[in-house]
Parts: structure tokens; sequence; C-alpha cells
């Protein structure tokens, strides 16, 4: 006989037993719940976790969708987890800086040791669509920390393997796109076709990402263009800021979208673990930043 767990799901006020183990997409089908935008993500006993999450034991769920703070991160996550593996398949070894939101946006700084040029985002935004359209799963490996250290280690990611040495956990997650490889400290969707929209422009010096609005998740937030000496200071002022909060190392916990918008999402950034600036290296560099003023 197949063991069973009592699941509340918050969304419709309703209990349903479930088998143990489920996925949060298999609860979320048992429950038979409609959600235009999702669901991107769900709060596990209040902490926010991904629809690979399996669960073991009862709990109190609520799936979250595009209009959350938190699942419009996980999907923005998922964004920057795309992008960079599309600069990789196109530019193996090119340095990508995701920097402070500007425009509704993300700006985009990648070092191609020439001035990018149209083409240059074109070809990148084809290749992240291809990867969207291929539909590639986005598999979710929960691993004990030296196993870890050692797949790092084998990819020669150094500042990532010193990360992982000191962070005191026993056991790391980490995720992966066909074979690209990456840590992430909050929850990414399931599949790239999850993606639905997103833009990549040509942006003064880079590019600029755009990511769905939170209001309105069926289309792009606006696009605003900022004076140029404006973006270049507060992506200098956001380096400046995380050197001196101790926030460059290799891996940083998440870049939170929202953090200018307001305290009152303070809760759901401490949910999915510190907030500041992250830096992912891979065979392509990346780091993000934040203007921690804005914190």
């Amino acid at each position: 006989m197949k063991q069973v767990i009592q699941i509340r799901c918050k969304n419709n006020k309703k209990s349903q037993k479930v088998e143990i183990g489920s996925t949060l997409f298999d609860i979320f089908s048992a429950f038979d719940l409609k959600m235009t935008h999702g669901p991107v993500s769900a709060r596990v006993n209040n902490k926010v976790e991904g629809m690979h999450y399996r669960v073991y034991n009862s709990k109190d769920v609520e799936f979250l969708d595009m209009t959350s703070s938190s699942g419009s991160r996980a999907y923005t996550r998922t964004l920057f987890f795309v992008l960079c593996k599309a600069v990789q398949d196109i530019y193996p070894a090119t340095d990508v800086v995701i920097d402070i939101p500007v425009s509704n946006g993300f700006y985009v700084d990648i070092r191609l040791g020439r001035p990018v040029v149209d083409e240059d985002v074109n070809i990148i935004r084809r290749r992240m669509q291809e990867i969207i359209d291929a539909r590639m799963p986005i598999r979710r490996f929960t691993v004990p920390t030296e196993e870890a250290v050692a797949l790092f280690q084998e990819k020669g990611d150094v500042e990532k393997v010193k990360l992982l040495k000191t962070s005191g956990s026993i056991y790391t997650t980490y995720y992966k796109i066909g074979d690209y490889v990456d840590y992430y400290y909050g929850t990414l969707l399931t599949n790239t076709s999850q993606l639905y929209l997103f833009g990549l422009e040509k942006y003064y010096d880079g590019m600029l990402l755009r990511i769905p609005s939170l209001k309105n998740p069926d289309v792009l937030g606006e696009m605003t263009r900022q004076d140029k000496d404006v973006v270049r200071h507060r992506v200098g002022v956001a380096k400046h800021h995380s050197h001196l909060l101790c926030l460059t190392v290799t891996l940083y916990s998440e870049l939170e979208m929202h953090l200018a918008v307001a305290v009152s999402q303070v809760r759901d950034v401490h949910e999915e673990g510190c907030v500041g600036t992250r830096k992912v290296e891979c065979s392509v560099k990346a780091k993000f930043a934040v203007d921690t003023r804005l914190i």
C-alpha cells in the first residue's frame, strides 16, 4: 500500500492526500488549480521552493505565479541561466556581467574584447530562444557539498570551489541545462519552455535583459532609456558597495530583482537567502551586482 501525506493548499483552502515523495508539480495537478501565469514556485510551510521539490511530510502549500515577487525572481534567475548558457555556446570564455536593475530590466555587460554591436545581441537573443524552444529540462541535483566541490574543481572554477568549501552546508544544490552546470541559491523553473517572454536589446555599451512586468506578466516591463552616465554611475556604485560588504566572492546568493521597489518585499527575499550580488564563474564568467543602498 502506498504511503500518503496530507497537503493543505492555501490557494483554495482545501486539503488532499497525495503520495509521499510527490513533486510540487504533482501536487498542483492533484488540486486541479488554474493559474494563468504559473505555477512558478511555491511556499512550503512558508519557505519558497521550486516546483522540482519533493514533499515527504504533511505540509501547507501555497502556489505562486508571475504576479508574486518570489515567482518573478525564479523566472528571472532562469533567464540569467539561459542567457549565460547562450553566451557560452556562442562566445566561450567570454566575461558576462549582469548588473543592477535598470530600465525595468537588467544591464548586461558582455566583454568580447571589442564593442558590442547589434548583431551580437541578435545572435545571443536567437540562441536564447532556441534553448527555450528546445524545451530543455532544468535538472536539479542535491549532493553532498564535497561532491559539488569536486564537480566545480573539475571545471576549473576555483572561486566557486572556495565559496562552497566555506559555505558550511552539508549539501549543495546545483542545476543543469544540457551539459551546462551552475549553482543557484534560490529556486528556478523546471523547463526552459516556461520562459514565455523576454527581451534582449542593445543598450549603450552592453545589453538590456528585459523581463515580464510584475503587474501585468503578459507584457515586458516598460523600457525607459536612462542617461548613459547615470547607468555607468549606478553600476560603479553597485560594484563598490558589493566589495565593501564582502560580497565579491565567486557566488552570491541571488540578485533580487525588486530590491528597489519596497521594504515590504524583505520577507520574500529572506525566504530565499541573503540578498546582494551573485557572481557566476563557469566557462562563461558572469557577475551579478546590485546597488546595496537600495536594500
